[in-house]
């Protein structure tokens, strides 16, 4: 087959008078079975994969987009056109965030919501307004705006709560499947740079003794916090691991060690060990809940 460097013709030398990234497209597709330029041509004629007549080019302005439309520049045969505009507001979603009782602990709508997304309402509400200075809703390349940032918090905090893959939240919100990942890497990171000192830290001495009063009354006294560890499933473990990470689950996961006090404050969480070791290895590990103890 004869090659560019022994003398084969380059595609604007084709004579079909197309911009030069189709003329190359069309030469790439019969490059392997034909070798000359009349060959060449009466394939692609054959094929009526483009007209030859340069005017085509120029009069045949897209008038429609889809099925049966015109074949033009910026189209391409059996094209469906553009993705409509998706509705966020007449999904489920949409209609759960508009219910008019959905702010009121009281009702079954509040109840469902805290049950689905593992927050209340109110926790939501204000975390979309902390969110809304970091993602701004604007339109995307083509002027169409994307789905609201209500959405996409509510796909984050289902992932979370629920453990489901960023295809089922593609499915329930309209959402692409690739945004919805950039979204939630992105949303991790913000969380941790916007509440780690508001929500993730070790008490004073004020509030370690009043922790400790109330561990008093119910037995357990000298006692400031209490810990839990709990064992996350990791189904991409390399498989030269995954004798350290498979252990009483019995399948590969990473455990975590989570630190409270009687009010719900998160002090310490440790990071993440393998899951064979054991929960109270994996605190006795970290440096941080050590100093929690009081001196005696």
């Amino acid at each position: 087959m004869a090659s560019w460097s022994s003398g084969m013709m380059d595609p604007g030398a084709l004579g079909t008078g197309l911009p030069d990234t189709a003329a190359m497209a069309m030469f790439a597709a019969v490059l392997g079975r034909h070798s000359t330029r009349a060959e060449m041509l009466s394939f692609i004629a054959s094929q009526s994969l483009i007209g030859l007549n340069p005017a085509r080019w120029r009069s045949s302005a897209p008038t429609g987009r889809g099925r049966g439309g015109t074949v033009g520049p910026g189209t391409r045969p059996g094209a469906q056109g553009p993705r409509p505009q998706q509705n966020f507001w007449a999904s489920k979603w949409g209609k759960m965030l508009n219910h008019p009782h959905i702010s009121d602990p009281r009702t079954k709508t509040a109840n469902l919501f805290r049950l689905r997304f593992r927050v209340p309402h109110p926790v939501y509400l204000q975390l979309l307004e902390d969110a809304r200075e970091n993602f701004p809703y604007a339109p995307d390349a083509v002027g169409h705006m994307g789905m609201p940032l209500e959405c996409r918090i509510l796909g984050w905090l289902r992932i979370l709560g629920r453990g489901w893959c960023f295809d089922d939240v593609s499915e329930m919100s309209e959402l692409s499947q690739s945004g919805v990942h950039v979204f939630f890497h992105q949303m991790n990171e913000w969380v941790v740079k916007k509440y780690k000192t508001t929500h993730l830290s070790p008490p004073d001495d004020e509030e370690a003794a009043r922790s400790e009063k109330m561990f008093s009354h119910l037995g357990f006294p000298g006692c400031v916090a209490q810990s839990d560890g709990v064992h996350v499933a990791w189904p991409m473990c390399p498989h030269g691991v995954r004798p350290m990470f498979v252990g009483q689950k019995g399948y590969c996961t990473m455990n975590f060690n989570v630190t409270v006090g009687l009010t719900r404050k998160i002090y310490h969480v440790t990071d993440g060990f393998p899951g064979v070791n054991p929960q109270l290895q994996t605190l006795n590990s970290s440096p941080r809940p050590q100093t929690l103890n009081p001196e005696p």
